[in-house]
């Protein structure tokens, strides 16, 4: 008997195929049943899946919403599912986005931002906007904060008469705030401030 691969998958993480949803060259996946299901035929009516075994078999419309197939993913990223439209980002180098369009082996396509064609292999891609860095001494630090803040945001900033080198602080869009901000010292997160006071602090021992 053929083993079923579609059950190790959580296809809770899967996008539902609906009738009106789905088109000819579609891929689907059922838990119920193994390999890829492509559909090769649609009308207002029924539409024809091909299975894995290279059987054939028509749909209605009732039957196929009634089951419970769903869109086999481009590819995964971060053990989440990639399809067609959605927004990933590329980890290396400068942060850009990238809008999946297609996969092909392990290269995922699409357009970023500005619209130009991009390709990335897809452990280079993140759901996360990485953060960008700027080095301090030899310490690779998070960027700070360069626009203001909208007023009673909690911020960090770095304090040498501190402990630990960090203290937080209201944003009231004062003279301390703008201060802070322009000399690049406003974090949003104490984790963030704590790295660059570390920096710092690293470059000012005797």
């Amino acid at each position: 008997m053929q083993s079923n691969d579609n059950q190790n998958i959580d296809f809770s993480m899967l996008r539902q195929a609906k009738f009106v949803d789905v088109k000819v060259g579609d891929v689907l996946l059922a838990f119920y049943m193994s390999g890829d299901i492509e559909v090769k035929y649609k009308n207002c009516d029924i539409t024809l899946l091909e299975f894995d075994d290279g059987s054939a078999d028509t749909w209605t419309v009732e039957d196929f919403n009634e089951y419970p197939f769903c869109f086999k993913p481009l590819c995964w990223i971060e053990g989440k599912p990639v399809y067609k439209g959605d927004v990933v980002w590329n980890v290396y180098g400068d942060p850009s986005s990238i809008t999946v369009s297609g996969v092909k082996g392990s290269f995922v396509s699409g357009y970023c931002v500005e619209g130009y064609a991009s390709t990335a292999t897809v452990t280079s891609l993140s759901w996360t906007k990485p953060k960008k860095t700027r080095m301090i001494g030899d310490v690779e630090c998070p960027m700070p904060e360069i626009k203001e803040l909208n007023q009673g945001d909690k911020y960090y900033s770095i304090s040498f008469a501190i402990q630990d080198g960090v203290i937080a602080y209201f944003w009231n869009n004062d003279e301390l705030d703008i201060d802070l901000l322009e000399k690049g010292l406003v974090f949003l997160n104490k984790e963030d401030a704590e790295k660059t006071a570390e920096a710092i602090f690293k470059l000012t021992r005797i």
